[in-house]
């Protein structure tokens, strides 16, 4: 895209999204057809907001959803012990 374009929050948001869950720049930005600069620049202005904020980090959100996810697969594994 040009330099200087400009994208769309929604846009914004999923590489957002993405970086929460996936953390590497480098793929979002293939994913979504972004320049790897705009995503890494997306990811450190949240960052620096987040903590001035007291929000969490992308770090800390990926971390969260690991968290969520091992949480949400041992209650499948319990409920497949008990089926069984």
């Amino acid at each position: 895209m040009a330099r200087g374009q400009k994208y769309n929050d929604d846009l914004k948001e999923k590489a957002l999204a993405l970086l929460a869950v996936n953390n590497s720049v480098s793929f979002v930005a293939k994913e979504l057809g972004l320049p790897r600069s705009t995503v890494k620049t997306w990811k450190e202005v949240y960052d620096k907001e987040a903590e001035e904020s007291g929000e969490p980090t992308i770090a800390k959100l990926r971390q969260e959803k690991k968290e969520e996810f091992v949480e949400n697969a041992w209650g499948l594994i319990g409920k497949v012990q008990t089926l069984l």
